[in-house]
């Protein structure tokens, strides 16, 4: 099994952030498990924290993170003592909010390693061979 994700590269990625108006994406659909070498994903993650700095970098960028911040509560607990759908539902608002920090924090490398790898505790479908006696 492969794990799939969209992957954006920016087609203007010499060009300084502030000169560009409206950069172009191209969207393609990249297996990242197990079908590419560690450096091309380190590439292809580069160019996406390139895409996202240049989106959330800008002073519109700004304002958008200042108004998700409340809303996937960022700076607060998601559970809802007592609902658990209410409490799944905000859960997913916070990792989106995760998911952008980590493209504007982390190093490329980072985000291999943390995209590219099932959860801690997770079994991964891929070395079903090592798991069985």
């Amino acid at each position: 099994m492969f794990l799939f994700r969209w992957v954006f590269l920016v087609s203007a990625i010499e060009t300084p952030a502030e000169q560009i108006v409206a950069p172009t994406f191209t969207a393609r659909f990249t297996p990242l498990w197990g079908c590419m070498n560690r450096d091309e994903a380190v590439l292809i993650f580069t160019d996406c924290k390139r895409a996202y700095q240049i989106l959330f970098n800008s002073e519109a960028g700004k304002a958008v993170l200042a108004d998700l911040n409340p809303f996937c509560r960022a700076n607060e607990t998601c559970v809802v003592p007592g609902d658990r759908d209410r409490t799944y539902v905000l859960e997913g608002r916070r990792e989106v909010w995760l998911r952008i920090q980590d493209y504007l924090t982390l190093t490329p490398e980072q985000l291999v390693e943390r995209f590219t790898r099932p959860a801690k505790g997770a079994i991964s479908h891929d070395d079903r061979t090592e798991h069985q006696s």
